[in-house]
């Protein structure tokens, strides 16, 4: 079975970017693109049985009953109107970009538990870095879904920003750990940024068996056929040497690993990551 792009939108800014994102992923690696759409199940309104002796009768709560349950009614029919019309303008969004749409997904349910059914038809999720429930929070504040789908799945999770740049360049944060490798074993092996320039950067000093995994990964990049930039980044804090790393240079993609036990992961989700993810405004793209 062929598997695809799972580009996930919802009625937030972030799902232009999500389906551009998409399309540029698509067109690299010539993956199909699937539209996916969750609905969280609607928890109807309820009147809890209260004593309301003396300030509404029990015809008039019978009648305030079901006026809230055709209320409730209306609102999932509006909540599935709304889905459809969103999926419609993913699609739109894709065609203009050169990409038809594989297959349009709408679910109503738990978000997580969908994409865990659907992992295996995937080969990539794509997902916005803040979702519509944010919509009135900071501008960088960071979307409730981002740490437990990252968790749960075993996936590459394309993180994506409100706003996007040209990709020419990326950066792979590198420690030699487990999903660090994974990352360049991606980078290595896939076509998705062949042909773009590499910073290969590791948060630490030179020394030891760093600097030996560091000359294997620039040898393993180079024999890749990439033009390769590698520096070690002396910092307080990874997410400091990172996120200073990227503002210093003109690099549109970070690449790197999570969920292990060397301090350069151990920072993936938690107060870190938020620093992080505040600091810089590129696209992240996660190997767990």
């Amino acid at each position: 079975m062929t598997k695809c792009i799972i580009a996930c939108i919802d009625g937030s800014l972030n799902a232009d970017p999500v389906c551009n994102m998409a399309a540029w992923v698509a067109q690299r690696t010539k993956l199909n693109v699937s539209l996916l759409h969750v609905l969280p199940d609607h928890i109807s309104l309820e009147v809890q049985d209260y004593d309301h002796t003396g300030t509404i009768g029990i015809f008039a709560r019978a009648s305030l009953m079901e006026e809230l349950t055709m209320l409730d009614e209306e609102q999932g029919k509006l909540d599935q109107r709304k889905g459809h019309v969103l999926l419609q303008h993913g699609k739109e969004v894709l065609m203009a970009a050169g990409v038809d749409t594989h297959d349009i997904i709408y679910r109503r349910g738990d978000f997580i538990e969908t994409l865990a059914e659907l992992e295996d038809t995937a080969e990539l999720i794509i997902m916005g870095r803040r979702g519509e429930s944010h919509a009135d929070r900071f501008a960088d504040a960071i979307g409730d879904n981002l740490e437990p789908v990252a968790r749960t799945l075993h996936l590459p999770v394309f993180i994506v920003p409100r706003e996007s740049r040209s990709i020419k360049q990326f950066v792979v944060a590198y420690d030699g750990s487990a999903s660090a490798q994974k990352a360049l074993d991606y980078v290595l092996h896939q076509p998705l940024f062949k042909g773009l320039i590499c910073h290969l950067v590791h948060v630490g000093h030179d020394t030891g068996e760093a600097k030996a995994s560091m000359q294997a990964a620039e040898t393993a990049l180079l024999d890749a056929g990439y033009e390769t930039t590698t520096k070690f980044v002396f910092a307080d804090s990874v997410d400091e040497g990172i996120s200073t790393y990227i503002s210093e240079h003109p690099v549109d993609v970070l690449v790197m690993g999570g969920f292990g036990h060397h301090r350069l992961l151990s920072f993936i989700f938690g107060s870190k990551t938020s620093a992080l993810m505040h600091a810089t405004s590129i696209p992240m793209l996660l190997f767990r």
